[in-house]
């Protein structure tokens, strides 16, 4: 059911708590007895990216929005029960052919009427003009609410292909950050990174919200040239997010199978995940990075130009989290 006990969450009052971290739909969580207060976290799901099989023309497509957060305390009656669903990720894209095909949008995470988190906008796509960035989600009902980060924009340059990576989800430090931005005057293939969320920095003297290095486009074409392989996201290196567990995935170019990197997945907040181009060759595809919990996921586009596909990241799924 997606339930797991994590604990004490180092916290006078509350000592107890569950995690709801996968997809639930109209689920009842029941109140213990005795307990008259609870504190939620709620996170929405994250967007999935648009991709694009085959370009023949200048095309882009952006990754997905993160997923919003909300968290709060509220008065509870013992024994009671509130229907709860945790936001599912968008499921990615997959295109063969000359066409694009949109993102969807992740799910809405709630806790009864009490609190929600929306889930990010699903990826866009486009020929011959810009592909704007899918928004974020939002939360609400909350002491603390914010959004998850939008994903990069992309213009459409020349002859080439630009896929941008997803943004993070929101936490209960700061908003998600944006995925990588691609801009008209990039006249190659390019790819960008994801966003990352804000974070904690362990032994600070005081609550401290940092960032980790942006997310930055790790591929290169059959030539090693890394002229415009991808653009960094506003809050991973390039690959697979690694720093202290948090970051967005790196964009990845390349003339062969490849796949943007995969945006952090620590226990509850995730960033968003790289987006991909392929070009040249034959019987390539191209894979967008997936969200970790609540990010988005990247975009992706092949730019071959024989057989070709490309399937989008998936977003993150949202996440409920109760104490009492």
């Amino acid at each position: 059911m997606g339930i797991q006990s994590i604990g004490s969450p180092s916290s006078g009052e509350f000592t107890e708590s569950a995690l709801f971290s996968a997809a639930l739909t109209a689920q009842n969580f029941k109140v213990p007895e005795g307990v008259t207060r609870l504190r939620i976290s709620v996170l929405g799901g994250g967007g999935s990216g648009a991709s694009y099989g085959y370009h023949s023309s200048p095309s882009s497509v952006s990754g997905g929005g993160g997923g919003g957060f909300a968290r709060g305390v509220f008065s509870v009656v013992p024994g009671s029960t509130h229907t709860i669903t945790v936001g599912a990720g968008g499921a990615s894209a997959v295109a063969s052919g000359a066409a694009v095909v949109s993102g969807n949008a992740g799910g809405t995470t709630s806790f009864g009427a009490l609190i929600s988190a929306t889930g990010g906008s699903g990826g866009t796509g486009s020929t011959g003009s810009i592909a704007n960035g899918a928004a974020g989600g939002a939360g609400s009902g909350g002491s603390v609410n914010t959004s998850g980060g939008a994903s990069g924009g992309a213009s459409a340059a020349s002859n080439y292909g630009k896929a941008t990576g997803g943004g993070a989800s929101g936490n209960h430090f700061a908003n998600g950050g944006n995925g990588g931005t691609i801009s008209g005057s990039s006249s190659n293939d390019a790819a960008s990174g994801g966003g990352a969320p804000a974070y904690y920095i362990p032994g600070a003297d005081a609550p401290e919200v940092s960032t980790s290095a942006a997310g930055k486009g790790a591929g290169r074409n059959s030539s090693g040239d890394t002229t415009d392989a991808g653009v960094a996201g506003s809050v991973g290196s390039g690959g697979n997010a690694t720093y202290n567990g948090y970051g967005g995935g790196g964009g990845a170019k390349a003339s062969a199978v490849i796949s943007g990197g995969n945006g952090s997945s620590p226990i509850a907040f995730g960033g968003g995940g790289g987006g991909c181009v392929v070009t040249g060759g034959v019987s390539l595809t191209a894979k967008g990075g997936n969200g970790g919990p609540g990010g988005g996921g990247g975009g992706a586009i092949c730019a071959s130009t024989t057989t070709f596909s490309a399937t989008s990241g998936k977003g993150g799924d949202g996440m409920i989290l109760v104490e009492w």
